[in-house]
């Protein structure tokens, strides 16, 4: 589908057959939240710079219609998830007894699939059993990954516990295990390119690792060429509280579905700070 409001193809999905008949918000909202974890532990894995191909998931949302008779859509279009169209061969990497990355035993993102290192449609397999939809099949998940894992340099260079590991608490692997020096991994990571999905339009672009992993210790963002021009389009407003003038992004905000600012930031650091201190419980006197 084309999204006229972004400019982009997306690819639009819906439940069908007997999964259509129990989809709702709740079932749209565990398959964001899946598609978001797995990319923060993909962004968690990616940001060493041990590893020899960097990935993502592709960023994702959901559609709804009020009304999708009326649009010339069929009834179970009222509410979708859709995720920027991917240019490429798409690859099955494996299927739910998948992929492993550092969440001290809790998590393991499985089912990997997608183009080149752009992945999507993520299941996840967690301790607690009752989160991320019925493709979570928890310990039982976990253990059948293991059974066909053997531990590579990968493994070793990212300091992942070993399954018997799990079990004891220990929360990485000897450092003897590590293969490679600081400075031979950072070299690497300065001359490779990854590709990654833009944090406001979704989209494909692509960075140098070391690029990439400096970025994230800096806690910004890495954005695709042309949502950088959009982003770069500022305007003015007065601040509703000291009056003086505040420059904003429109283009941010709207592709981070936030409202404008209303009052600069020096305002709301302030604002803040009398919140804080107002719902700051008083001592009680002390009776004599």
């Amino acid at each position: 589908m084309y999204d006229c409001n972004m400019e982009q193809y997306f690819v639009a999905k819906i439940y069908y057959g007997k999964a259509a008949s129990v989809a709702n918000a709740k079932s749209l909202k565990s398959d964001v939240e899946m598609q978001i974890v797995a990319k923060q532990l993909a962004t968690e894995f990616s940001l060493s710079d041990k590893v020899e191909n960097a990935v993502d998931f592709i960023f994702t949302c959901w559609y709804e219609i009020k009304n999708p008779i009326g649009a010339g859509l069929g009834p179970a279009m009222s509410l979708f998830t859709a995720e920027p169209y991917i240019k490429g061969e798409y690859k099955k990497y494996n299927n739910n007894n998948g992929w492993i990355t550092k969440a001290y035993g809790q998590l393991m993102v499985v089912d990997l699939q997608g183009v080149v290192c752009i992945f999507t449609d993520p299941h996840i397999h967690s301790k607690q059993g009752e989160k991320f939809g019925c493709g979570n099949l928890s310990d039982a998940g976990m253990a059948a990954f293991f059974v066909t894992h053997e531990c590579n340099e990968v493994c070793r260079a990212l300091r992942l516990m070993l399954a018997k590991r799990l079990k004891s608490g220990s929360k990485a692997a000897p450092a003897s295990e590590i293969v490679e020096t600081k400075e031979e991994s950072a070299k690497k990571a300065a001359n490779k390119s990854m590709t990654c999905s833009c944090p406001l339009c979704g989209g494909i672009t692509t960075v140098l690792h070391s690029d990439f992993i400096e970025a994230h210790r800096k806690g910004r963002e890495i954005y695709c060429e042309a949502c950088v021009v959009k982003k770069d389009k500022y305007e003015t407003r007065v601040c509703c509280l000291c009056k003086m003038e505040l420059s904003f992004s429109p283009y941010w905000y709207s592709m981070k579905g936030m409202e404008p600012p209303t009052s600069c930031k020096s305002c709301k650091a302030e604002a803040a700070k009398t919140k804080a201190r107002k719902s700051k419980p008083r001592p009680r006197p002390v009776k004599s």
